[in-house]
Parts: structure tokens; sequence; C-alpha cells
């Protein structure tokens, strides 16, 4: 094995994948990958993905797996989910995110770069990324995201550049939603004002920005409220990051037929919160067997934040998915266009799977707690049954919430405390009704 390096091999992988994967705007480049995950409280499962990228976006396929969803939703979260899984974007940010400095060895034809996560890097939840190069031609075919409770590999099967004409309609509809269109100009008498403004479809209009929002990732717990004049859309977005802030005026203050602004309101109004905040200390009622089953305060402690922060993650899906569902309950979305249709299916669905993801790390934290005082294993049970998925979403929110608090009842202060014997019974029956109720929806929604 001969150390080569790390630094050169990187720039000259990205030189050469960057002029690989270069397109006009006529071009879409379609590439599919084998995702393997490993998460660290179940088995290993794998994910096929395919995923395309214009001039302007990119549109990720999940489908169905929970390995695509939980991928996209690491890469969304750091604002990585508008390009292609592997691509030199991609790479140079998560190397980048990691900041420590890469190492890598040459080995048969191909070298393998490694970059351990720094302080900074593991706070945000990066272990290691590392790659594979082929040698012959500087071409990036593998790479692997080590986080600290599950590890992708992302393998190239396949990277074409396609024509436009050559992409299915559903797909440049995902890529390249169109502008909301407006109505056809009105023909005013001589005494109206020559500069009225058309008439703006605001159905189309708030599917897209709703949509826009969702792909920043801006629908997950920032306080964002949208509402309507007679004539525009108002974005308010109030105690937002001031990063958030300028993405937001970046996105929105210019486009026709929105106002954007950043007032508190009035009224009081907050959108539920999904922030996880410090875990505050047990108190001297809580029950003690859980600080003797872990181990140690650090211990216990690490295991509630972990378990906390899966739960406010589904619970963050399910608050969205609601919005959606009470802004449009069933049949209510007759005055949308085809390609906002498309949109808000493609919505639900991410939320869905999110909630899918979230739970596929809850489970298995919990089942570790229940099957360490001596319950028995979380079983599956049948869903209730339900006309929409609207209503589905309302049922599975409440489940959700349940759930929530009876953790934070066992594993935090709290103003009605559960010891193991009441709250452990309470849990199992909690996530299984959750679980039914996210089949459900996965259901319904496919």
């Amino acid at each position: 094995m001969q150390t080569v390096s790390a630094k050169e091999v990187l720039q000259r992988a990205t030189a050469a994948d960057t002029g690989r994967l270069a397109i006009t705007p006529q071009q879409v480049i379609r590439q599919k990958v084998r995702v393997p995950e490993k998460p660290r409280l179940a088995p290993e499962r794998t994910g096929r993905l395919e995923s395309w990228k214009s001039t302007k976006s990119a549109y990720w396929e999940t489908g169905p797996h929970t390995v695509n969803a939980d991928l996209w939703h690491r890469y969304e979260e750091n604002g990585l989910a508008l390009n292609l899984p592997l691509s030199p974007p991609v790479l140079e940010a998560w190397v980048a995110l990691a900041g420590s400095e890469p190492k890598a060895s040459r080995e048969g034809g191909s070298i393998e770069v490694q970059v351990a996560s720094n302080a900074e890097g593991r706070a945000r939840g990066l272990e290691e990324c590392s790659f594979r190069v082929e040698s012959r031609n500087w071409h990036v075919d593998e790479m692997t995201l080590s986080f600290e409770n599950a590890t992708f590999q992302i393998d190239e099967e396949e990277s074409s550049i396609l024509d436009r004409r050559d992409v299915p309609v559903d797909v440049l509809a995902r890529l390249e939603p169109p502008e909301p269109s407006a109505a056809a100009p009105v023909i005013h008498a001589p005494s109206a004002r020559r500069n009225a403004v058309p008439t703006v479809n605001l159905d189309d209009l708030e599917m897209t920005v709703r949509y826009e929002l969702h792909q920043m990732g801006a629908d997950l717990g920032d306080s964002i409220e949208i509402s309507r004049s007679q004539s525009e859309l108002v974005v308010n977005a109030w105690g937002v990051s001031s990063q958030r802030k300028d993405q937001l005026t970046a996105l929105l203050a210019n486009k026709p037929g929105v106002q954007l602004e950043f007032q508190s309101p009035a009224n009081g109004h907050r959108n539920p919160t999904h922030a996880i905040t410090a875990v505050p200390p047990r108190s001297a009622q809580q029950d003690n067997r859980l600080l003797a089953f872990f181990g140690g305060a650090d211990a216990e402690e690490n295991y509630t934040r972990g378990v906390l922060q899966s739960s406010t993650d589904i619970l963050a899906h399910l608050y969205a998915l609601q919005e959606l569902a009470v802004r449009w309950p069933p049949g209510q979305d007759s005055n949308l266009s085809s390609a906002a249709k498309t949109q808000f299916a493609t919505m639900v669905r991410d939320h869905v799977h999110g909630v899918q993801t979230g739970l596929s790390e809850l489970t298995p934290q919990i089942d570790f707690l229940l099957k360490g005082f001596g319950y028995e294993a979380i079983q599956t049970i049948p869903a209730a049954g339900s006309t929409s998925w609207q209503a589905t979403t309302a049922s599975t929110l409440e489940r959700a919430r349940t759930l929530d608090h009876i953790l934070r009842s066992l594993l935090t202060t709290s103003e009605t405390p559960m010891n193991v014997d009441e709250a452990l019974p309470k849990l199992k029956q909690s996530v299984q009704e959750l679980e039914s109720g996210a089949h459900e929806l996965l259901e319904m929604t496919q």
C-alpha cells in the first residue's frame, strides 16, 4: 500500500468529475447509486437511488426505501440535497465538514482517501468521510459517510448525461417546476391604470412557495406563516436565524405576487417548536433504576438526547404534514395545476418518508429499553383504517405527541413524572400505534 498526497487526489478527482458532469441547459444528468446502510442499533439494509440534475436543480427519487429517505435527510440538513449524491460539490462539502487533514493510500488501481471528523464535524453528527478514486481517470465511484448512529456507503452504478427530450416528463416537472401561471391580461378602458398587474394564480403560487421552502428544509420547525391577501401571497417569518433570513430574502424578496415579512404576529401565534433543548437533569423523585440500567449519568443522558431527537424529528415531519392536510383537505386540490399537484404529492411523500426514517431510529432505541427491563419486543399491530391520508396524519400526530410526552415524563424532569413500571407499558403501546399509523400513511401516499 503506497501513501500519496490526499489533497492532490481530491483536487484532481474534483476537477475530473466536474468536467465529466458538465452539462448545458438542454441536458440532464441521471445518476443511479446503491446505498448500503449500517445503523448502529439495527440490521444492515440496502437501498437503490436514482437522482437527476439539471443546471437549475436536482431531484432524488427516494421511492419507498427508508434508506434513501434517510440519506436524503442527511444531505438536506447540510444544504446538499440540490446535488447528486455522488458529485464534486458534495464530495468537497463533506470533506470540509469533517474538517481534518485527509489521508490517502494507493491500493491496486484505486486510491482510498479518509477524512476523520474534527470536534466541529462530530458536533454535527459526522464521524468520518471516505471515498475511492479510480487512478486511471480520477473518477470517484464510491463514498462512505459515517455518522454517530449509522454509516452509508454510496456506490455508483451509473452516471449518464441525457438530452432533456429523453427525460421523463414527471422528472422534469420536479426538476424545474414552472413559474406560477398568470391569467390572461385584461383589456382596460382608457381610464384604467396602464400599469395594472395581471392576476396571479395564488393556488399555484402558494404551492410553488411551499415547495421551495420544503426543498430548503424551512417547513420543519421554522416559524414561517403563509397567508393570502386579495391579490398576493404573504410569507411571514419570525424568530428565524440570520442565515435563514438571508436564504428567504434571496428566494422570495423579488418573487412576483409574494410579500415577504419578518414580523412577530400580533396575536402571539407560534408554530409548534421542534428544537431539542438541553436535557433537564433528573430529579430525586425519578426512578433510579434507569441510572443503574445505563450504568452512569453520562450514558443515560446520551440515550435521552438520542431518543428525544428521534422523537422530535418524527414530530417535525408530522406537523409539516398536518399543515398540508389542513390547508388542502380531501378533494380541495382541484384548482391546482398538474405541476402544483406533483409538488404537493412530493412534499407529502417526503414527509411520510421522514416519519419512516425517524421510526427506523426510534423503534430500536425504545426496544433496547423495553428488553432491558424484561418487556417483550415491539410488535406490529393492524392499522385502524382511514378514509384519507389527511385523517391518518391527524391521528398519527396525536400518537407521536403522546409518545413524546411519555418519553419526557420518564427520562427528564417533568411536571408529570412517570416511573419505569408506569411508563414502559404505555411506551410500548404508543410506539406500536405510531408505527401502525406511519405504515398506513406510507401505503396511502406511495
